[in-house]
Order: C-alpha cells, then structure tokens, then sequence
C-alpha cells in the first residue's frame, strides 16, 4: 500500500467517509499522534500511528472529528486492569496501546493468532477488551455511569494482523 492510498484504505475498511478520515488524520497529526507530512505527502505510518488511526475510525460517531485525538488519548492510555491467564496477567498496568502493539507482534510471529483474536471497544461503558484463544485483557481509566443503550465497536483479528503484517514487511 502505498501512503496516499493509506486513509482511502483506512475509510473502506471501516466506513467512514474519507473526508472524515482526511479531518482525523490532520487532528491526530495536530496533536503529535502522527507525523506530519510535506506538501500533500503523507508520510507511511509507524505501527503505533496505524494503531491510533484504527482507534480512531472505531470511536467514531461517539467522539467527534474535532474531539478525536483527545478521545484517541484517552482510549490509547487505559490500563489493563483485568487479565485471565498466567501469559496474560504479566501485562496488568500496561496501555491498551502497548498491548496492541504487543498483539502485532504476537500475530507477525505467528499469524493463527489473528484468528482466534478480537478487541471489542465498549463506548458506553468506556471498557475496551482484547480477547485471546487462551484468555484475556480489560481496560478501563475507572468507574463508569451508564445512562441509555450500549454501544460496543468490535475490531477483529484480520484487521490488527494487517497491521502487523504490514509493518513487518516495512521493518
């Protein structure tokens, strides 16, 4: 995939508009969440860049484009605070964002663990999960009130092992 092709390619994958994405990028370049590019250049993200662009599309219609790199923060900063499995235990404290990177490079050692693998984002509880064949990991910045319907973005295995797979090649 070559750069300019990159937020065309993030909009198709999650259906958001790709003006909305273009939006997105510029807050998260504007808030030291991604690099900037020259001119009309855009640089090809680092694995962590990728990893916040792909929180980014998911938190959407909750977080505003104009309110997303706070929101990006936010989610990308949760602690794990629940875990199951001795493998996965090791992990407590850690960022959501660290431990999706950790996946990446679980899946690009061996990509069966995409399969079995998916991250689901509880907007209106503020919990996100990853769960794992043999276990898994909970995030959340504290205690939340719910008020109305629960709104759960799901992100599957496939979509972090492109990722991962794109940032091996590249390293």
């Amino acid at each position: 995939m070559r750069p300019v092709n990159y937020l065309a390619d993030i909009s198709n994958t999650f259906g958001v508009e790709l003006k909305t994405m273009q939006v997105i990028d510029r807050m998260l370049v504007e808030n030291g969440l991604r690099r900037k590019g020259t001119g009309r250049t855009i640089p090809f993200p680092t694995r962590r860049e990728d990893l916040l662009t792909l929180l980014a599309a998911n938190l959407l219609p909750e977080a505003s484009p104009m309110t997303i790199a706070a929101a990006v923060t936010d989610w990308a900063e949760m602690p794990a605070r629940g875990a199951s499995g001795e493998r996965l235990r090791e992990r407590l404290g850690k960022s959501l964002l660290t431990c999706l990177e950790d996946l990446c490079d679980e899946i690009s050692e061996d990509s069966t663990v995409a399969l079995g693998t998916r991250v689901d984002l509880d907007k209106t509880h503020r919990i996100a999960t990853i769960e794992y064949e043999d276990g898994f990991l909970s995030f959340t910045q504290g205690v939340s009130r719910v008020f109305g319907g629960i709104t759960i973005r799901r992100i599957t295995g496939p979509s972090i092992a492109e990722i991962a797979h794109r940032h091996k090649a590249t390293a």
